[in-house]
């Protein structure tokens, strides 16, 4: 990429405006996101399932483990899940409605919803968020 410097990248990121494609792939390679779940979380399984639906690395951490749990009541000042922590955006999070708002406002593509049948009783990613 000789020649390229960053008013070259400017000039990209301004001609695609704020809610490009080009903002999203930016987010995604220099995102670090850290999860605290317990496996058997309801809503910790919903914020996963969206992590997952925007290929999202994510470093998930286990509460059921003591130290684990210790860290979160440190850094949040509860032990509750799911909590998101988003250090490239400067974010934590507790509620799973609002983690999956971020998330799809900062790592998310705008495009339009597909329509899913519902094949058993559980709700599809498209329906949790």
């Amino acid at each position: 990429m000789a020649g390229y410097g960053r008013g070259t990248l400017r000039l990209w990121i301004n001609a695609f405006g704020k809610s490009s494609i080009l903002r999203v792939l930016v987010n995604k390679l220099f995102s670090m996101l850290t999860l605290y779940i317990r496996p058997t979380c309801a809503f910790c399984r919903r914020v996963m399932a969206v992590t997952d639906r925007l290929n999202l690395e994510v470093e998930l951490k286990d509460i059921s483990d003591e130290s684990v749990a210790a860290e979160l009541l440190a850094r949040g000042g509860q032990v509750m899940v799911p909590y998101l922590v988003d250090e490239s955006a400067g974010v934590e999070l507790y509620e799973s409605d609002a983690i999956v708002a971020h998330l799809q406002a900062t790592y998310g593509v705008r495009t339009a919803p597909k329509v899913r049948m519902h094949i058993s009783d559980n709700a599809c990613v498209s329906c949790e968020g």
